[in-house]
């Protein structure tokens, strides 16, 4: 069993993220800056030179930023890591079940 986090980075979840946020002993006005980091953020399209309208979205980690990989890593510390060492996938997959 392999979890690909290749384009995890686009897929983090604003609500959820801000949720688990909530939670941990970070300073209240840090966790409002983060917040409004992540809030009302919105991309466009560019086809040759043309630009699309702006379209708010709810999901991703900017990227780019120097907060990026560190919220990146908050909001993915929870999930559990396996570790299974055969030649053999069938093998692994049985070891981590």
């Amino acid at each position: 069993m392999f979890l690909v986090m290749e384009k995890a980075f686009d897929r983090v979840w604003y609500g959820g993220f801000l949720y688990k946020l909530l939670k941990t002993p970070l300073p209240p006005a840090l966790k409002k800056i983060i917040a409004i980091f992540l809030r009302d953020r919105s991309f466009c399209v560019a086809v040759e030179e043309v630009l699309s309208a702006p379209h708010l979205t709810r999901l991703g980690v900017p990227q780019g930023s120097c907060l990026s990989s560190s919220l990146f890593a908050a909001f993915t510390d929870d999930i559990p890591t396996y570790f299974a060492s055969t030649r053999r996938a069938d093998l692994a997959v049985r070891k981590v079940q």
